[in-house]
């Protein structure tokens, strides 16, 4: 099934012709999401918010910077059209390896930032979500509230709508980790952040299963605190070699739960959140 979710279309008629649509696609083929039209050639006076204009010389520019999501297909209407289509399916994979980059380039810097738990206060949390997660997103969001009331700095970073995309694509992600500089990190049922400098805690929050789990011996950060919902998601943890998880149960309090986390995390590094 092909990914219709972002279009690059060259006529810049068919372009504003097909955004007026306002067609709904599906991201991955999963998330119901707007479909973005983008377009060569000069941009339209109000235009709508889902017709965005990116000449082909800014192109790699562009895209290589925004976290907005990738085109996914390029249209052209007739040979002289295509050819540049064909030529846009070539910078594209540019974009795509220049992000590689950058990601890679944030994970060594997050790796280098050490956090100071007893000189640099408030500690700061960082909780990335996605809006293409609604339970996940207000999970967050009400941790992240209780763990301020506790005097933490603790921000969601999230998609400013859902042309963007947090969820395919980490780039922003990183960026922002990088200008936060985190003493603790969240994440919901994700363990792959070995690159985490070993004195930041990742918090790992498993709502559910993934089938991975189980399967083999997980390399787990010193500093990885993991929660877990259900008993089935505690055996599979155990099974992976984790020596610890917190059950949280079915009905949460935000309250105790963060509660929880700062009384984990003061006891190794001999001071208080606040």
């Amino acid at each position: 099934m092909s990914d219709d979710s972002a279009l690059y279309i060259l006529n810049r008629d068919l372009a504003l012709k097909t955004a007026l649509q306002q067609n709904r696609a599906k991201l991955g083929g999963l998330y119901d999401v707007m479909q973005i039209c983008y377009h060569d050639g000069a941009p339209f006076d109000d235009a709508p918010l889902n017709l965005v204009n990116v000449p082909i010389e800014n192109f790699v520019e562009f895209f290589s910077s925004t976290g907005m999501r990738l085109p996914c297909l390029f249209h052209g209407e007739n040979l002289e059209e295509q050819t540049k289509a064909k030529m846009l399916v070539k910078l594209l994979e540019m974009v795509t390896e220049i992000r590689g980059i950058k990601q890679g380039s944030n994970k060594k810097i997050l790796n280098k930032i050490r956090p100071d738990f007893r000189n640099d206060k408030p500690w700061r949390v960082y909780l990335p979500a996605t809006i293409h997660n609604d339970a996940g997103q207000h999970c967050l969001k009400n941790l992240a509230k209780a763990l301020q009331e506790k005097g933490c700095d603790a921000r969601v970073f999230i998609e400013e709508d859902d042309m963007h995309d947090n969820l395919m694509d980490h780039s922003r992600l990183l960026e922002r980790a990088v200008e936060f500089k985190p003493h603790i990190w969240v994440s919901i049922s994700r363990n792959d952040l070995s690159w985490l400098n070993p004195d930041m805690f990742h918090v790992i929050w498993w709502q559910d299963t993934d089938p991975s789990l189980g399967t083999a011996p997980v390399s787990w950060r010193e500093r990885d605190i993991l929660f877990s919902q259900h008993q089935n998601v505690d055996e599979l943890l155990m099974k992976a070699g984790a020596e610890h998880v917190t059950r949280l149960g079915k009905e949460i309090s935000y309250d105790i739960f963060a509660e929880e986390i700062l009384k984990i995390i003061e006891e190794p590094v001999g001071v208080s959140a606040i």
